[in-house]
């Protein structure tokens, strides 16, 4: 009677690691912010929430979430000079500058100036990385 109660024991636990073990599978693992993988899973993530049609992705959601990209990058940016001396401003002000520039011009490059939605995908993707390069590189 004890040696049945003990495999039916075992027999539960294994069950039960064994459910937990797939209920994991399928649990979605979201990467620390300063990893190499956090931008393109929250860019991944952002693009998710936008319909698409025969076309591409609607641009009017895309124009949003480029928004609130560039609006977050901002704080970002902004909150990496409490990290900086003072000399190194301008250097990280010139720096921002020349990214955003360079930014700018690869995606209307791309899009051959029609700003259609790989214009706001490739900015989008741009500024969801430089937002984590600035938190990966400046202070923290």
């Amino acid at each position: 009677m004890v040696a049945e109660k003990f495999l039916i024991a075992i027999v539960l636990t294994i069950s039960a690691s064994s459910t937990h073990a797939e209920e994991s599978k399928h649990a979605e693992e979201v990467p620390d912010s300063y990893s190499l993988e956090a931008p393109a899973y929250y860019y991944n993530k952002a693009i998710e929430t936008c319909p698409t049609t025969v076309r591409g992705y609607n641009v009017a959601c895309l124009k949003k979430l480029l928004g609130k990209a560039d609006r977050d990058l901002d704080a970002v940016y902004k909150g990496r000079f409490s990290y900086l001396p003072s000399s190194e401003f301008d250097g990280l002000k010139a720096a921002q500058q020349a990214w955003a520039l360079s930014r700018e011009k690869n995606c209307s490059w791309l899009d051959k100036g029609r700003k259609t939605d790989i214009y706001y995908l490739c900015m989008l993707e741009g500024s969801i990385n430089r937002n984590y390069w600035l938190l990966r590189n400046i202070g923290d």
